[in-house]
């Protein structure tokens, strides 16, 4: 035996197992038949049981068989295959974010790409390999995350499918399809004795009367035979082959033909609805006694559905599995189908005030209350309908009972009419008359009815004991919703008995209490490395910043000037040409506390990079400022630019911003003109070893320069 097959009855699915390949024509008859090759599971599977592929599985194998395996357990092995794809793609995504990594490392950390710092054309390349580097990585961390999501979403909705409420739904569902075959069966019953008995007439003009009055209801559509234009390529229906009104596209047909072919067709409709049935009643049988188990409850007296569960009537309240609130809503009607409870109608839950009452059905009841003596009289009295009144009211349209019933059934209904101090609440006819305007109807030739009068009581009345006082809401757009808020009021929930059923409780929310300073912090996680990633992406990738005349200061250098400045903590200090913000970062790592550090950058760019590491950055030409607009100074740190002696005019100017007793450190070229302006002013000059800026792109001598301002 080369093949086998089984039935699943928890997904309804066939499936075939080979043992070889198949040939090419069984394998056309399983695609045709529905069948789709799983190649993880190696096997063929049908979405469906039908009659069709069941007959072909029987054909191919000789029987079908149970399926060994669950829902769940197929639900597993998908998962473990999603996993096995995720932790793939993950550990290429890894990968692709290391070599960024590796790029990346040439620069200072958030530091962008300096063009006239490093090589233009490095630079672009760099950009363009880290930019595609970062969209390969998070496109295999997003597949990474798509198959763990599959991963957890295929045992979910296992276990979702097994749920008790669900499984009814399910039993609903496969009750009302079976509902449908038999309908159909008993359709193709009927059709079948017509037909008989009118293949029984034996007068030919009268026989062919009653076949065309049947062919005009039944739809039944006959083969096609020779002499049928080819080129057509609708079948045609017995009504049009009796009425001949398509003589000119199909050969003739007889009465006779006609009727052997109803006899052909509906007793093999009837046998196929027969084994539909018969398969309903299998999974019924199987789904029923799956929910027995899961109720937790078996025998003879075991419930056949959620519906039998509890007692349900009028008055009595449920509560809701769905409804965080845990309140317990009162019954209005019991909704049954086939005997069977199958929904209630009950109050609106708490939070809906746009209607008045709600639906459920029976598998979202957790708890049920009977009820007390007289609560299902006060549902059906606040429930019922106002009287239906006619009376010759202010503004009322006046005309008789046919033109009444001459209007559309889409423009006249019944209106209600509010309660007041004389009338009580009634309703009234309705109608569209002409210019699409709607008024209240008089019927002229009915009975004069009219509302309901308000007696006022002779002396007040004792109230019932479970009268509450009730103010309707003022926005209520139909009094019912007053009414059926009332039946909540008067059927407030009562203080729990110790034999009562238990409330849902509410959702706790636990606080988690702060960490203390010396907790440690949990390890950064994956998602943010990827997500910073993808937030560079979208600000346009990695920057390149046209920045001639920028070479960063070492950080070893940074430090030595800052030391030199012998900053403290109260003092104030500028840094005019930031740059990248070495310095000012040799700065922030001197001094503990925090100090107040105003920098200055002409590049744009460059200045928000500055900003966004908190530093307060003034974006300009340093020589256009002045002390009026950026005050004065305690300390000065500053690497400015060298080319053309542009390193004495900016010393020399920013020598203007120091304050009495300050300090100014500067990197500057060490050459004759150098020398010349700013050595006579220095109080110290110390020239620094040749290639001390070699790793920023050039071989220029330099020095530091340190200028005391005037003393205090």
């Amino acid at each position: 035996m080369t093949f086998s097959a089984t039935y699943s009855p928890d997904d309804n699915k066939l499936r075939l197992y080979s043992v070889s390949r198949l040939d090419p024509e069984t394998y056309a008859r399983v695609k045709a038949a529905g069948f789709k090759w799983a190649p993880k599971q190696g096997l063929f599977v049908a979405p469906t049981w039908t009659p069709a592929r069941a007959d072909l599985l029987i054909e191919l194998c000789g029987e079908i068989g149970d399926e060994d395996s669950t829902l769940v357990d197929r639900a597993e092995d998908r998962a473990d295959r999603f996993e096995e794809y995720s932790e793939k793609r993950l550990a290429e995504a890894n990968r692709a974010r290391d070599a960024v990594d590796q790029i990346a490392e040439r620069f200072a950390f958030g530091q962008p790409i300096l063009v006239g710092h490093h090589s233009e054309k490095s630079a672009r390349k760099d950009k363009e390999r880290m930019d595609n580097g970062m969209r390969k990585a998070l496109k295999l961390w997003d597949t990474s995350n798509y198959w763990t999501a599959r991963a957890h979403g295929a045992i979910r909705a296992a276990k979702y499918k097994e749920r008790a409420d669900v499984r009814h739904r399910r039993i609903k569902t496969l009750e009302a399809e079976r509902r449908k075959v038999e309908r159909s069966k008993s359709e193709a019953a009927a059709w079948l004795k017509l037909w008989a008995k009118c293949g029984e007439e034996t007068d030919a003009e009268r026989q062919h009367q009653i076949a065309l009055a049947i062919a005009n209801r039944c739809w039944l559509h006959l083969p096609r035979k020779e002499g049928d234009r080819e080129d057509w390529p609708h079948s045609q229906t017995a009504y049009g082959a009796l009425s001949e009104r398509e003589s000119t596209l199909y050969a003739p047909r007889t009465v006779a033909e006609v009727i052997e072919h109803a006899k052909a067709v509906y007793p093999a409709t009837i046998a196929n609805c027969d084994r539909w049935l018969s398969h309903y009643d299998n999974r019924l049988a199987y789904e029923r006694a799956m929910l027995a188990e899961q109720i937790g409850v078996d025998g003879p007296d075991a419930p056949a559905s959620l519906g039998e569960r509890f007692a349900f009537q009028v008055g009595g309240k449920v509560q809701i599995a769905r409804e965080r609130s845990g309140a317990w809503l009162t019954i209005i009607r019991v909704n049954r189908v086939g005997g069977t409870v199958n929904s209630l109608t009950t109050t609106s839950p708490p939070g809906v005030t746009w209607a008045s009452k709600w639906k459920y059905g029976v598998e979202e009841v957790c708890g049920y209350r009977a009820p007390k003596g007289g609560d299902a009289e006060k549902v059906k009295t606040a429930s019922q309908l106002a009287p239906l009144c006619n009376y010759p009211g202010e503004g009322f349209h006046r005309m008789t009972a046919e033109e009444y019933k001459k209007k559309h059934k889409d423009y006249k209904c019944t209106k209600l009419v509010k309660a007041t101090d004389q009338t009580g609440m009634h309703r009234v006819r309705h109608a569209m008359l002409k210019d699409y305007k709607t008024a209240h109807v008089f019927i002229t030739d009915a009975k004069r009815v009219d509302p309901p009068k308000i007696v006022p009581p002779s002396e007040p009345a004792e109230p019932a004991a479970f009268v509450v006082e009730f103010v309707a809401p003022p926005t209520a757009a139909n009094p019912l919703d007053a009414a059926f808020t009332l039946v909540s009021e008067i059927m407030a929930e009562p203080a729990p008995a110790e034999d009562s059923a238990p409330s849902v409780p509410a959702p706790e929310i636990a606080i988690a209490p702060a960490l203390p300073d010396t907790a440690d912090l949990p390890a950064p996680s994956p998602t943010a490395d990827f997500e910073a990633m993808r937030a560079v992406l979208r600000g346009g990738g990695v920057q390149v910043v046209v920045a001639p005349q920028l070479f960063e200061t070492p950080p070893n250098l940074a430090a030595d000037v800052v030391e030199l400045a012998e900053i403290s903590e109260h003092h104030s200090v500028l840094e005019p040409s930031a740059g990248t913000g070495r310095l000012v970062q040799a700065v922030k790592a001197a001094i503990s506390a925090r100090v107040e550090l105003i920098a200055v950058e002409i590049n744009p760019k460059l200045a928000n990079l500055l900003r966004s590491h908190g530093t307060k950055t003034h974006c300009g030409d340093f020589l256009e400022c002045s002390p009026i607009h950026l005050g004065r100074f305690d300390r000065i740190v500053m690497n400015s630019p060298f080319e053309r002696g542009a390193d004495i005019q900016h010393i020399e100017h920013a020598r203007t911003f120091l304050r009495p007793g300050g300090r100014l450190v500067a990197i500057c070229a060490d050459g004759p003109r150098q020398r010349a302006r700013l050595e006579p002013i220095a109080t110290e000059y110390r020239p620094l070893p040749a290639g001390s800026f070699k790793a920023a792109g050039t071989m220029v001598n330099t020095a530091l320069v340190v200028i005391d301002g005037p003393p205090e």
